[in-house]
């Protein structure tokens, strides 16, 4: 087998849509390790072709068969950076047509006769991956610690963790809490009622984070298959101090691709 219609690179194979390419590998087992790949001519030196030896005597009952399992791997370490088109689900693929060969010859005399003088058929077949639109966010806690007086504006930062498929447009959206709303949001003391107004933004001191609504603004940006930390800034301003005790409030995050 040579390289497909996705062409290689170094020892990879790789599988295409557009201008994009998506290492891959085809192996003669279940190993994956670099002596099992699937090679040929137009494949590097060290990857070997497939052998097949008929036992005596079949040939002349007429017939033969045998199956192979052809095993792909596409290598973790490359996935990052591999990008969708236009925002969805992306098919790559690599087309084996007259480089996918099957060569044999027969002999009645003792020893291995040479293939490569031997008859050749083809064996078409594709290989495809769909490269999935997908995000995963994770969020730290935003935490303002212990303050006295709120007579001056008290800070904290946290951080959003995405990973977004490469090449993605995304846009995040924070909700109002569970005891604001978007402009306005709230942190409440679940003994007393009482509540503490806060802000969170993207940029020190920015426009309020929400959805765009109300004066608040979103964060956009483009995934790069990698984690991607997005920092949340928060500030508590000056307003009249309510009870002592623990205040707290919930967002839902939301990440639109």
């Amino acid at each position: 087998m040579g390289a497909g219609s996705g062409g290689a690179s170094g020892a990879w194979r790789t599988m295409a849509a557009g201008g994009s390419r998506l290492p891959y590998n085809l192996y003669l087992d279940s190993s994956y390790g670099g002596a099992a790949v699937w090679g040929g001519a137009a494949m590097p030196a060290n990857q070997t072709p497939l052998l097949v030896s008929v036992p005596a005597g079949v040939v002349a009952m007429g017939s033969f068969s045998r199956t192979h399992t052809i095993y792909g791997k596409v290598p973790g370490s490359m996935l990052a950076g591999v990008a969708t088109a236009g925002n969805a689900d992306t098919v790559f693929a690599s087309i084996f047509g007259a480089d996918a060969t099957f060569t044999y010859a027969f002999s009645s005399v003792s020893g291995t006769p040479s293939c490569t003088a031997g008859t050749t058929s083809t064996l078409p077949f594709q290989v495809r991956a769909t490269v999935i639109n997908d995000a995963v966010i994770n969020a730290s806690n935003l935490q303002f610690g212990s303050s006295s007086v709120l007579t001056g504006t008290v800070r904290a930062n946290a951080a959003l963790a995405l990973q977004l498929t490469a090449n993605n447009a995304y846009r995040i959206a924070l909700d109002g809490g569970m005891h604001g709303s978007v402009g306005e949001r709230r942190m409440r003391n679940a003994l007393t009622g009482e509540t503490v107004r806060y802000v969170i933004s993207g940029t020190p001191d920015g426009p309020g984070w929400g959805d765009g609504t109300a004066g608040t603004s979103t964060v956009a940006g483009t995934g790069t298959g990698t984690v991607q930390s997005l920092p949340l800034y928060g500030r508590v301003p000056p307003q009249p101090t309510p009870s002592p005790g623990d205040y707290k409030d919930t967002l839902t995050v939301t990440v639109y691709f």
